[in-house]
């Protein structure tokens, strides 16, 4: 194997979540969440709050 060019590993995306129910502030990799579609043209992310397990949004 021969290397042509050297590439650079890139830090995964954090997403922070505040889960209004409990107050928890938590923080995730992009490839955990969830994405849905919540209107027209608009997509967000979501996850459950690890102590409430409520679901939040992300901001």
């Amino acid at each position: 194997m021969t290397i042509i060019k050297k590439g650079i590993i890139k830090p995964p995306t954090i997403w922070r979540f505040e889960c209004e129910k409990c107050d928890c502030i938590f923080e995730c990799v992009r490839e955990e969440v969830t994405w849905r579609q919540t209107g027209y043209n608009e997509t967000d992310c979501f996850y459950l709050c690890p102590i409430c397990a409520s679901e939040v949004m992300g901001k």
